[in-house]
């Protein structure tokens, strides 16, 4: 009944799905309530959310790398460079070809520009 309420709050609705062992709709909400977070500049508070959505995803879930890639903007939002860059790092492990230089190429300029110049370099 929760799911047909209005408004739906996706977070509160991620919560009950989990515990009635529904993961995949646990973890759309997530990332509903995540994508929320980011629109009203919770940058902090959406990363939380997108890394919960990827702990109740399967782990060779098709929708994984891009939630990574999200993580990553909503840490590099909220001011966290290196965690920001190991997530870009992680989706570039998942990745081919322009995407995955793309994505070490963003890992690099958020190491770069908190100050872990060898880490970032060694990325370039």
């Amino acid at each position: 009944m929760l799911a047909a309420s209005d408004p739906i709050n996706p977070e509160l609705l991620s919560t009950c799905l989990e515990q009635i062992g529904d993961r995949d709709g646990a973890a759309r909400n997530a990332v509903s309530a995540a994508e929320h977070a980011s629109s009203i500049m919770a940058f902090g508070h959406a990363a939380t959310l997108y890394g919960r959505a990827l702990d109740l995803l399967a782990e060779g879930a098709p929708a994984r790398r891009d939630l990574i890639v999200k993580l990553g903007a909503a840490l590099d939002n909220a001011g966290r460079g290196k965690a920001a860059a190991q997530a870009y790092v992680d989706a570039a492990r998942l990745s081919e070809g322009d995407q995955a230089v793309e994505l070490r190429r963003r890992a690099a300029e958020q190491l770069l520009a908190t100050g872990h110049l060898d880490e970032g370099v060694a990325l370039l």
